[in-house]
């Protein structure tokens, strides 16, 4: 197979483009000091984290 001009260039802006990602991706959780920002990010810690924001909630009212 003759790898040309083009496969490399794509190849190489595919590489950029993750790290872009990945660099937006942790420049978010910085900035917001969470560490799960949005449901895909970890589907199991959102379903807990829910669970304690509901039952905060439960205690806050009964008080």
């Amino acid at each position: 197979m003759r790898v040309t001009q083009k496969i490399l260039t794509d190849r190489v802006m595919r590489n950029l483009n993750q790290i872009l990602r990945r660099v937006v991706d942790t420049q978010d959780r910085l900035s917001s000091g969470k560490d799960v920002t949005k449901p895909l990010d970890d589907p199991v810690r959102i379903n807990h984290i829910l669970s304690l924001r509901t039952s905060i909630s439960r205690i806050d009212q009964y008080r």
